[in-house]
């Protein structure tokens, strides 16, 4: 072998060596592209996670903590301004005709010349009201006549009232209170001390979870009958959260509108209510689809938090359009069906924008050996508001269906203050007497009855059916 050819040999070899090195460092390449992808993928994920809160996300505000973000920002636009809205009445101290009772400052000389002012007459009075409260014990005793009959020697005994029961007891109103003291989350410890501060009557922790009792018995009837009314109104909300009994996560289910409210604890979640009609506002949970015998209609609130989440972290091209149309059917007052029909068009055409983005994007994950490729929590929101476009646009369309879930998870949040306070219920009896009074309470305070006029009448067995509810005199005790 020659000179030139060992030379082209060796730049053969090299040239093979050079081509075998170029197409590792291509493998390794795109080995560290797919790897960059997944960790890009990855971070995007857990600062998505960082930053969700109940902003942007379904978290509860509960969840926020001390990183509670400022609220300025809301979901939903509003042409109202802060405040009172023009034509609201107010609400102030007036005085009233009749105080319950007058001091008079009397003048007795004159304070410039010191001279006796006692025989002059007055010109005019200068009155100023000022509201107290007084906190007083009351104790009544019974007495009933006893009368022997001169003819037969009967022994007649006058009639006490039914509620009068004992040699001794508390009254009504007594227990009246210390159930609407237990509504607003004061431990017995505390309303315990609290009756005996200011009332001088020292009750024990026993007898106060006895009239606790004692008012879920008496609201059994009612407790149904606001159950049966809301079961067939036309439109509800539905919704659920999770609270504790003897350490185990329960739920409270909730079925409520702006006129009732029913609170139901059970052990699983996907006990949803059964015999429902009409429409039932809720957020989506699956097993609500499988109910029979209602029509749809979906949280938008929670929409729209997703939809600023993909604005904010995933830079999604189509949300920005779809929370601006959300919003815009939210301020819709009697849309016209040429207007409707439009927002129909804009809504799909919002939707086909996004799917052909998700088209052209990567997976978020390998694929993976058993079950489905994962998606995008984008995609998964496009394919939800595709699926279920009748019950996201249900409050466009009927203008009874309220836009969001809102009255529900407003009904819900009680519960989640009882846990800040209590952490959790012993028994399950417990949790049950606590939805019965709360359900009970919550339907007054809708329907505008003083909470404790309402349980003075619970307790005294005058009110058995939600009907009823609206016939109580507005009182004060």
């Amino acid at each position: 072998m020659d000179e030139k050819d060992r030379i082209i040999g060796e730049q053969a070899r090299v040239i093979a060596e050079q081509t075998r090195v170029i197409a590792e460092q291509a493998r390794i390449i795109m080995e560290l592209r797919g790897t960059i992808a997944r960790l890009e993928a990855r971070i995007a994920e857990l600062e998505r996670q960082l930053g969700k809160n109940s902003t942007n996300s379904s978290k509860p505000p509960s969840s926020d903590g001390l990183k509670r973000p400022n609220r300025l920002e809301s979901t939903r636009e509003s042409i109202k301004s802060f405040g009172g809205q023009k034509g609201h009445k107010g609400n102030t101290l007036e005085t009233v005709e009749n105080p319950d009772r007058i001091e008079m400052y009397k003048v007795k000389n004159c304070k410039k010349c010191r001279q006796d002012l006692s025989g002059q007459s007055v010109e005019k009075i200068i009155k100023r009201q000022e509201f107290g409260i007084v906190a007083l014990r009351e104790i009544i005793e019974h007495q009933a006549e006893v009368k022997k009959c001169g003819c037969c020697g009967h022994v007649n005994i006058g009639t006490f009232p039914k509620h009068i029961k004992s040699h001794v007891q508390y009254s009504e109103g007594v227990k009246s209170l210390s159930v609407y003291l237990m509504s607003n989350f004061i431990p017995l410890k505390r309303q315990s001390q609290l009756f005996e501060d200011i009332f001088k009557m020292r009750i024990s922790e026993t007898s106060l979870m006895g009239f606790t009792r004692e008012c879920a018995g008496k609201l059994g009837n009612i407790y149904k009958s606001i159950k049966n009314y809301l079961e067939n109104c036309p439109v509800k909300n539905a919704d659920e959260t999770g609270f504790r009994i003897n350490g185990k996560t329960n739920w409270l289910h909730v079925l409520c509108n702006d006129m009732a409210t029913h609170y139901r604890p059970d052990e699983k979640r996907s006990n949803l209510p059964n015999g429902l009609s009409g429409t039932v506002v809720h957020d989506g949970l699956k097993g609500y689809f499988n109910l029979e015998g209602i029509e749809h209609a979906l949280c938008n609130a929670h929409h729209l938090r997703e939809l600023k989440a993909l604005i904010e972290y995933e830079k999604e091209p189509w949300a920005n359009g779809m929370s601006k149309l959300l919003k815009h059917i939210s301020q819709l007052d009697k849309p016209t069906k040429k207007l409707i029909n439009r927002m129909n068009i804009l809504y799909d055409r919002i939707i086909e924008e996004g799917l052909e983005y998700h088209a052209g994007l990567a997976p978020p994950s390998p694929k993976p050996k058993r079950g489905q490729q994962k998606k995008r929590e984008g995609h998964n929101l496009l394919l939800r508001l595709k699926t279920h476009k009748q019950a996201v646009l249900k409050s466009m369309t009927d203008p009874t269906v309220p836009f969001t879930n809102n009255q529900a998870e407003r009904d819900l949040r009680m519960m989640k203050v009882q846990q800040k306070v209590s952490g959790s219920f012993r028994q399950p009896k417990g949790a049950q007497y606590f939805s019965v009074i709360m359900s009970f309470l919550s339907t007054l305070q809708k329907q505008g009855v003083n909470k404790l006029t309402g349980l003075k009448a619970a307790f005294h067995s005058r009110i058995y059916s939600f009907k009823q509810i609206a016939d109580l005199q507005l009182s004060t005790i």
